[in-house]
């Protein structure tokens, strides 16, 4: 194993010396083998040296289209607000009409008002006005059957009752506007005695119903 090395060793270390000479004796040889040392020094560092800015490019390429696809989302949300705002400006009037047929709170007082003024147009006598049990402050514990739920889940009923007389010609209208009321009117019951009033005949006529409001 040992005369082989060295046999190998001696073949290599003469050409090794016969490539020097050459080398010594050739001045083409020679600066053709400083130039090729040179250009593969230069070659390694540059490598070395470009790959943190190569590796920070590419970094920045990629940040840069995500950034982009970001923004093409934002333009594209921009444009939904824009169109929204434009749907809510023209629907604003309506919007108001929404929240006052079906009020946050109970509001018993506009009902009341309401009627009057129902009553007032039609030229009927509104007689009493009652409102059943309503919590105006903290939270209602009445619970109502599902099966007797007759507004939509998240809306409660203020319940009232309002007692009239009036000529039998003007209660139709008045129901008719009842029926056109701003808050939708559910009635629960409904009735009509004849009565006199200052020796002309009357209609007594008595309204039960209900009307919604947002329950939180």
């Amino acid at each position: 194993m040992a005369p082989n090395w060295r046999k190998e060793y001696s073949r290599y270390q003469i050409i090794f010396a016969k490539v020097l000479e050459v080398y010594r004796k050739r001045p083409d040889v020679k600066t053709f083998l400083e130039l090729l040392l040179t250009l593969s020094t230069v070659a390694i560092f540059t490598v070395f040296a470009l790959k943190p800015t190569v590796i920070t490019i590419i970094q920045l390429l990629k940040d840069i289209k995500t950034k982009e696809t970001v923004i093409v989302q934002m333009d594209t949300k921009i444009k939904a607000l824009a169109s929204a705002q434009n749907l809510f400006s023209q629907e604003a009037r309506r919007i108001v009409y929404v929240t006052k047929s079906v009020p946050e709170k109970a509001l018993p007082e506009n009902l009341v008002r309401e009627l009057e003024g129902l009553a007032q147009k039609n030229a009927v006598t509104l007689n009493s006005v009652s409102i059943n049990e309503l919590t105006l402050l903290g939270v209602s514990t009445e619970k109502v059957n599902p099966k007797e739920q007759i507004f939509l889940q998240g809306a409660s009923g203020l319940a009232f009752t309002a007692n009239t007389n009036a000529d039998f010609t003007v209660l139709l209208p008045f129901l008719k506007d009842l029926e056109k009321f701003l808050r939708p009117v559910v009635l629960d019951s409904f009735s009509i005695a004849t009565g006199v009033n200052q020796e002309t005949k009357t209609i007594n006529m008595s309204i039960s119903g209900k009307v919604p409001y947002l329950s939180k």
